[in-house]
């Protein structure tokens, strides 16, 4: 895969336009630098944080244990009154097709594009009546369903996720009929390939983000981006009464201690009916009624209009005035809204999920039409925008920040499968990961999912099915889906918050001609804020996740990949010193996604992939043949370029595990961070999309362990923009309490203490600080680094105790140098310029124009080079050494090379790598070339803004880049050349700021001086 290819890389580079908005850049909450006290008696041992395979699964089998009373379902039985059949099976064919084939529902799968299948089936009706209705009932069909009864056209749908049914009363037969859905496809409104496409992207009418079940197929199926199509839920025959319950929404209001029902009664006929109904309300997963058989009369209050006197003459003179009216079930769906009194109910709770369910009987005089149920939970879900800033969530009351994990097709996959064993597993696998919510990205899911989700106290966010633009022209048929998915998930408590489209574009993506520009957009917005509260007051509604194009009138959300899409949102430096993204003034902010790549295992590569994927080219193979992989374009930003399938994925994993770890601590020391998930969770399928930190095949990879630590509900943190020192600095470092919980007491020690191999340098402790779900700066451990004469390093460990236990704990390791070397005197051919410069002062560089024999030639301006080139090159041949710094991109000419150096493709970057045939792999350990700290604007920053390739020079240190035709390959940071007795480098490094504080920058370029 080649960058010219890569959609979401290419998003990545998407900047926010800030001019003339009420927007800005959050910068570090200040703080009183307080230093920690040292009192040499508190060491600690750290926890021992599960590792393994086999210590998670034990977590999940306890977890089981806990939640098993929760998923038990204790309500009386109801008495169902329809006929039901379940249709399983139906014989398939693509339109171009002419065989037909069986196959099994659910069914999702390609081609890809403007595609028409169908399906048809035969069923049975013995006894056709008319007082009797008869429905071909859908749970989901992807994307156009026209449904036909016995040849005649019965209705059509257009959605994916929505649940719709049929009434063909006028055409049933008795016995055999036939039932034949029609099942088109389009491509999405932002545009999609397939399989004939070549790649390139076409655009349609198909209202779909870039989430979905996916197929069983490597080379488009795999992706979580397919926009396949099917009859991808269950299907059912129903026969009912012709009066009957359309739906059932229970609105819990736990502020009034009462929930009020929301009954909607369908009439299939033209005469309205009167009829009863009973209500029943028990819990369902512990043993309480409410109350039972309650009869319900249908009826309102009688009012007239302001001012109609008439009417109300008219109502006194019939004696009516006060008298109610009684209502009739009228053709079609009758909505009537029931209170009901909740005194001492119990609440829904992550952790306590406890539900109820109520039970409807509709009936006339001795006969009963229709019987229906439905689960809820007691609880209140809240955004507060009266607080500074806005925008802080509370659950039942209390403070909550949300902390999870955006999901794509695992858990759609197992409810098509009917495997409900491992969609408990997969779920409880969040709560095991310290997660509290999961974000169901970018599309509404099976119901299935949502009704477990409440009975394990997950808590979930349903996005709309919309990426980067609206199409114009399709607005209606968008708000009636709006309304489909809020419908589809109002009854759920689990499901706390909906959004409606991921990561908009400016400038309509630069179509205004074809989609709706952001003014346009917010309209939208506030019609289906209007539609949605309509269904359900008291929805919390974030309208979009990843604004490329803020603000919004809602919570700000920022997407950010700056440690895989190197630098996207903001650079990583800048992330870990507390810094962010543009949001609204005044507000809190969320983070929908932010992620790394991390291979899967080898042995899933070798049980699942096709053959073409596995081939090594003389003995070498790389992750590029992986259809949708980044890996093999990605990695020369963050880790060294490996040779062997198992190298790879341990590289990988490792550094999906660290970009992780340092994203979520990050974002866990910002208190205005209310909200973010992680991207990905589980892959539905081998090569799905790599960023999941667990497997098609459940193993949890490195970075599961890492999000699991850093989601710790109460988390030690130890925050540091600089982990190089020599002898004799002062080594700072700061300590934080990060608090998921509602936790405010006063009765936490932390702990910290400083060691140097197994010698405890120094401890301390003191009260710990903590605040209500919020972030709390505890002080600064401040200490001298101690003298070593190699390289040696000291680890600094933070914990927290309660009573006798540590709850929470970390360390921080810190590379501690030798002193550094008095300079030597260095003859050196430069320039006035030099002589204010740093990189002189530190040397005590010997400045003279016109030195015949210098040691070394520094040229940082590429004009001095060529003002002097003859005389250089003479000098170098005779056994100068000649470093360019930093050359601008361009092509150049330098003695008899040709050199070209080219901006970084993906942005500045941190890390670069030592190549295996250099020397410095003597000097330097692995990964010494990334995170610099920079000590003018006192932050980590980029290594280098560019790289450079060329035939002559030998590597030294590597990086990648794109090539002329948008393919990433290899480049170089550092590079040599032999030219007479001499040397020329060129090194992209920013080095001159950092030589007096980072021992590894000092130490690569006085090599350099004295190779």
């Amino acid at each position: 895969m080649n960058k010219k290819n890569d959609q979401f890389s290419d998003i990545a580079l998407n900047k926010i336009d800030s001019d003339g908005k009420d927007i800005y850049c959050p910068e570090p909450i200040k703080k009183e630098i307080k230093i920690l006290p040292m009192d040499n008696q508190s060491v600690f041992k750290p926890i021992e944080e599960i590792s393994t395979r086999e210590e998670l699964y034990f977590l999940v089998d306890e977890l089981k244990e806990k939640y098993k009373p929760f998923l038990e379902n204790l309500s009386p039985e109801l008495k169902n009154i329809r006929e039901i059949q379940e249709i399983t099976e139906f014989d398939y064919r693509l339109e171009e097709g002419r065989k037909w084939k069986k196959i099994s529902i659910p069914h999702y799968t390609g081609p890809l594009g403007e595609q028409i299948s169908y399906y048809k089936t035969i069923f049975q009706i013995e006894d056709v009546s008319k007082e009797k209705a008869y429905f071909a009932c859908f749970k989901g069909v992807d994307y156009i369903a026209e449904v036909f009864i016995n040849d005649n056209f019965v209705g059509s749908h257009t959605g994916f996720f929505a649940p719709f049914e049929m009434d063909f009363s006028d055409y049933v037969k008795e016995g055999e009929n036939t039932l034949l859905v029609k099942v088109k496809n389009d491509y999405i409104w932002m545009g999609n390939i397939d399989e004939h496409s070549g790649g390139v992207r076409f655009e349609g009418e198909k209202i779909y983000a870039a989430t979905g079940p996916g197929y069983d197929d490597p080379a488009f199926g795999w992706h979580h981006c397919p926009p396949g199509f099917g009859i991808c839920q269950g299907v059912q025959i129903e026969t009912r009464s012709r009066v009957f319950i359309n739906d059932i929404f229970v609105r819990p209001m736990v502020d009034e201690n009462k929930a009020e029902i929301w009954l909607e009664l369908t009439n299939a006929d033209r005469d309205p009916r009167d009829v009863s109904i009973s209500l029943s309300l028990y819990g369902q997963n512990f043993e309480h009624t409410v109350f039972e058989n309650y009869e319900y009369k249908p009826c309102t209050g009688r009012e007239y209009g302001l001012g109609d006197s008439f009417t109300e003459q008219k109502l006194i003179a019939q004696g009516l005035i006060d008298k109610p009216v009684n209502l009739f079930v009228e053709k079609g769906v009758n909505t009537f809204k029931i209170p009901v009194d909740m005194q001492d109910f119990r609440m829904w709770e992550s952790e306590s999920p406890f539900l109820y369910q109520l039970q409807v009987s509709v009936s006339i005089p001795e006969k009963l039409l229709d019987t229906g149920k439905s689960q809820f939970g007691m609880r209140s879900f809240t955004l507060d925008t009266d607080c500074y800033p806005k925008g802080m969530f509370y659950l039942n009351g209390r403070k909550i920040r949300l902390r999870g994990a955006n999901t794509m097709g695992h858990e759609q996959q197992c409810v098509m499968k009917g495997d409900f064993d491992q969609l408990l597993t997969d779920l409880l696998l969040a709560k095991a990961c310290n997660m509290n919510f999961l974000r169901l990205t970018q599309r509404p899911v099976q119901k299935e999912i949502y009704d477990l989700c409440d009975q394990i106290g997950l808590m979930t966010q349903t996005d709309m099915p919309l990426f980067g633009v609206i199409r114009r022209g399709s607005l209606c048929e968008l708000l009636r889906q709006t309304e489909e998915m809020e419908r589809l998930v109002r009854n759920n408590p689990s499901n706390i918050l909906i959004t409606y489209i991921n990561e908009p574009f400016p400038n309509a993506s630069n179509k205004p001609h074809r989609h709706l520009k952001r003014d346009e957009m917010e309209e939208y917005f506030k019609m289906a804020d209007s539609i949605v509260k309509m269904c359900n007051p008291d929805r919390v509604i974030k309208h979009v996740d990843g604004d490329y194009d803020p603000p919004s009138e809602c919570l700000p959300d920022n997407h950010c990949y700056n440690m895989w899409y190197n630098g996207h949102g903001l650079d990583m430096g800048k992330l870990v010193k507390g810094h962010w993204q543009y949001v609204k003034t005044g507000w809190n902010y969320a983070c929908g996604e932010f992620g790394v790549e991390g291979l899967e295992d080898a042995s899933v590569m070798r049980k699942y992939y096709p053959e073409s994927w596995m081939v090594e080219e003389n003995g070498v193979w790389h992750p590029g043949k992986i259809v949708g992989a980044q890996s093999r374009n990605f990695h020369f930003l963050f880790y060294k370029t490996q040779e062997k399938m198992e190298d790879w994925v341990e590289k990988s994993q490792i550094y999906q595990a660290e970009g992780i770890r340092i994203m979520t601590e990050a974002f866990r020391r910002d208190p205005r961070m209310v909200s973010f998930a992680l991207h990905l969770f589980i892959d539905a399928f081998p090569s799905g999309w790599m960023k999941t930190i667990m497997d098609v095949d459940r193993n949890p990879k490195k970075g599961f362990f890492a999000y699991r630590e850093a989601l710790s509900p109460l988390l030690v943190s130890l925050r540091s923009d600089r982990t190089r020192y020599y002898s004799g600095d002062t080594v700072n470092v700061e300590a934080l309490i990060c608090n998921d919980t509602n936790r405010d007491d006063g009765s936490l020690k932390l702990q910290y203490f400083i060691k140097k191999s197994e010698e405890i340098l120094t401890s301390g402790s003191i009260s710990a600080v903590l605040t209500d779900c919020s972030v709390d700066y505890q002080g600064s451990i401040r200490i001298l680094a101690p003298s070593v004469d190699v390289r040696d390093k000291i680890e600094i460990h933070l914990g927290l105790k309660e009573d006798d236990k540590i709850i929470s704990s970390t360390s921080l390791s810190i590379d501690i140098f030798p002193k550094r070397e008095a300079s030597n005197t260095y003859k050196i051919w430069g320039y006035d310029r030099y002589k204010t410069n740093k990189i002189a002062r530190i040397y005590n560089f010997n400045i003279d124009n016109y030195l015949q024999n210098p040691d070394l030639i520094l040229i940082e301006d590429f004009s001095d080079f060529k003002d002097k080139e003859e005389d250089i090159l003479k000098a170098v041949r005779q056994g100068s050494i000649l470093i360019f710094l930093e050359l601008e991109p361009g092509e150049y000419k330098l003695a008899e090379s040709f050199v070209k150096v080219q901006e970084s493709s993906m942005m500045p970057i941190h890390f670069v790598s030592i190549d295996d045939k250099s020397n410095l792999k003597e000097h330097f350990y692995e990964n010494d070339f990334r995170f610099w700290y920079e000590p003018e604007e006192d932050l980590i920053k980029p290594i280098i803004y560019s790289t450079f390739t060329t035939e002559d020079f030998y590597p030294l240190l590597a990086s990648g880049n794109t090539n002329e035709n948008g393919e990433w390959d290899s480049a170089l940071a550092l590079g040599g050349n032999e030219y007479g007795e001499g040397k020329i480098f060129i090194s992209q490094l920013d080095l001159s700021t950092r030589l007096e504080t980072n021992p590894v920058a000092e130490k690569l370029f006085r090599l350099l001086m004295e190779s």
